[in-house]
């Protein structure tokens, strides 16, 4: 074994800078320690300064939800009133379209009844039945001779109001004349 030996001097040194050891040693501890706390304190600053980022940014996506529910509410409250608006409007059309349809079979008819004045005296109609679209039309000729010119001139009326004719065949009865059947409906 190797024995360090000492003198009496390196020994009385030795002793002397103990003291400035143990000092040095809590300086280095005291530095390890601040920092320590220097490095702690910048890490709460930063995990500080994150949170508060992200409330930030919490805040303002709340608000942009909030506004965008809003403007959804909005426009739930649009399209509710257009589509009441649009149900008014399409019934305000159905009605003038019913109108409209009315008047024309009205005038339809009237043109008919223009056309049928000259049979008056040699036709009897006995029903004219007007149901939706189709027009049913009963009548008895005293004179079969004017049963050509009657049927042209339904012919022609249908024809030039857009309507389809059906004729069934004329039956003759005694002390009546020619019972004829006519259904005329819109194409």
């Amino acid at each position: 074994m190797v024995r360090i030996l000492m003198s009496v001097t390196e020994a009385e040194i030795e002793l002397n800078l103990l003291p400035w050891r143990a000092q040095v040693r809590r300086m280095r501890r005291i530095q390890l320690l601040i920092i320590v706390v220097a490095s702690m304190a910048v890490v709460g600053a930063v995990v500080a300064w994150a949170g508060t980022e992200l409330w930030r940014q919490w805040a303002r996506q709340s608000a942009l939800v909030e506004q965008l529910q809003e403007r959804e509410q909005a426009m739930r409250s649009y399209l509710h009133e257009q589509t009441q608006f649009a149900a008014a409007a399409d019934e305000s059309l159905s009605r003038a379209a019913q109108r409209l349809r009315s008047r024309r079979r009205s005038a339809q008819v009237s043109q008919l009844f223009a056309l049928l004045a000259p049979f008056d005296n040699t036709a009897v109609f006995q029903t004219i039945d007007w149901q939706d679209f189709e027009l049913t039309i009963t009548a008895y000729i005293e004179k079969p001779e004017d049963l050509p010119g009657l049927r042209k001139v339904l012919e022609t009326w249908a024809s030039d109001a857009g309507w389809l004719l059906q004729t069934e065949p004329p039956v003759y009865q005694q002390g009546t004349g020619v019972h004829l059947d006519i259904r005329v409906w819109k194409t």
